[in-house]
């Protein structure tokens, strides 16, 4: 929400157009931490694809403090 913006008229973040890029991703790997078999939960955790999901969110907070 703090890169969201503020009126229709302001340039969209690139920190916030990423995460409606990730949101239907991440809200899926929600749903599986929340309601998957112990299985899955631990496939995910396991998997690299949290991970490069923080990498991305971790760059895009660099952009951001480059700038």
């Amino acid at each position: 929400m703090a890169y969201a913006p503020k009126n229709p008229e302001a340039s969209l973040h690139p920190c916030f157009v990423a995460s409606l890029h990730y949101a239907d991703r991440v809200q899926y790997l929600l749903d599986i931490l929340l309601q998957g078999s112990p299985n899955e939960k631990q496939q995910l955790l396991n998997g690299k694809e949290v991970t490069a999901l923080g990498e991305a969110i971790e760059r895009c907070k660099e952009a951001e403090e480059a700038a």
